[in-house]
Parts: structure tokens; C-alpha cells; sequence
């Protein structure tokens, strides 16, 4: 029931068949809602939502975060930026910000406890499962492992919501 009869002024019914004519593309119950919820907007009401239904929701894999930006050069994947937090905030410190982490921006990354990046997929797989623990990459200069490659062990974000701020705040700071 909606709280006055005329609906705001709007033709209901032909809202309904403008809506329902979409009902055929929809592939899941996420589909027919987002539908419904649009149905509701076309009533220009504050106040009026629309929950509910067998919804899907996939497992959640939290992956651990480094606080940089990759790009896929040479077959590997390089450190294209370090997002700098502040030094004096513990908690919008990236991992490779950390004393005495041996990494620069312009490094690879080649692996990551030991298991090679695989660059037919997102870096960031090979960080699934694995946030807020401590892990060895494997990085060099060069974009594959030999003489100029070297371990460093690191704690990985669990986020890099703060670090990213920080970082961007830092910055308008500096202009």
C-alpha cells in the first residue's frame, strides 16, 4: 500500500509494464530486486526501500594488500608505485614503507612465499587468504629471478582504505 492514492501522480500500471517487459533479462533474484527497487524510485518518495529474497552472495577471500600499484612489463609484474602513507602513523604505513624493506619502486615482484606470480592473472591472487600475515616476496631489479633478486619479509594490510587516504591527504599537503 502506498500512502495516497494517487501514487505521487504517477501511472502505476504503466510503470509496472515498462518494468515487467525487463523481467526476461533478468538472470538472478539480485536481478529481479534491482528491478523492484527502480519500480520504487519511479514514486519519487524518500523513505521507501525494498529488501529481501533469496539473494547469492559469494565467500568472502580476503587478500592481503602491499599499499602498491602493479604493471605487467617485461612478462612480470612491476612496482609501479608505492602508495606512501606517513611515517609517523603507524596505521597508514604500507609494508614496503617499512624500516629496513628493501624495495623501490621500479622492482618486480616475482614471488610471493616462494610460489611465482602467474601474469595470466590478477597480481593480486597470489595474495589470497593471506591478509594481516607475514610473507617473504621475492623481488628484483630485473624482471626475472637470478643474481640481482633478493627475499624481503613483510606484514601485509588487511585494507589500504587508511594508507591510501593518508597518502592522498599527504599529498595535497605538499602542493
Amino acid at each position: 500500500f502506498f500512502y495516497v492514492e494517487n501514487m505521487h501522480g504517477v501511472d502505476w500500471p504503466g510503470i509496472y509494464d515498462h518494468y515487467a517487459a525487463m523481467l526476461d533479462d533478468c538472470v538472478t533474484r539480485e536481478d529481479v530486486s534491482y528491478l523492484i527497487r527502480e519500480m520504487i524510485s519511479e514514486l519519487n518518495v524518500g523513505h521507501a526501500y525494498y529488501f529481501g529474497g533469496d539473494t547469492e552472495s559469494a565467500d568472502r577471500v580476503d587478500v592481503g594488500m602491499l599499499g602498491v600499484d602493479f604493471a605487467l612489463d617485461n612478462g612480470a609484474y612491476r612496482i609501479a608505485r608505492i602508495v606512501e602513507g606517513a611515517a609517523w602513523d603507524s596505521d597508514a604505513r604500507g609494508p614496503l614503507s617499512q624500516p629496513g624493506v628493501d624495495v623501490v619502486e621500479g622492482d618486480y615482484l616475482l614471488a610471493v612465499d616462494g610460489v611465482a606470480l602467474d601474469t595470466s592473472k590478477d597480481p593480486w591472487a597470489a595474495f589470497q587468504g593471506l591478509a594481516g600475515e607475514t610473507v617473504t616476496l621475492t623481488v628484483s631489479a630485473e624482471p626475472t629471478d637470478g643474481e640481482a633478486s633478493r627475499d624481503v619479509v613483510v606484514k601485509l594490510l588487511r585494507g589500504e582504505g587508511d594508507l591510501r587516504y593518508r597518502h592522498w591527504v599527504e599529498s595535497r599537503r605538499r602542493m
